[in-house]
């Protein structure tokens, strides 16, 4: 039972930090893409 839970825990933790990767992988493309405009 235990280590269900743990794995339940473990996955849902890596599913949240990959999104926020995602997220700011995302911003910085964006960010760029920014600069490159006003120059």
């Amino acid at each position: 039972m235990y280590a269900l839970s743990t794995l339940i825990f473990v996955s849902i933790l890596v599913l949240l930090v990959l999104i926020n990767v995602a997220q700011v992988r995302g911003e910085n493309k964006r960010n760029k893409e920014m600069e490159k405009g006003e120059a």
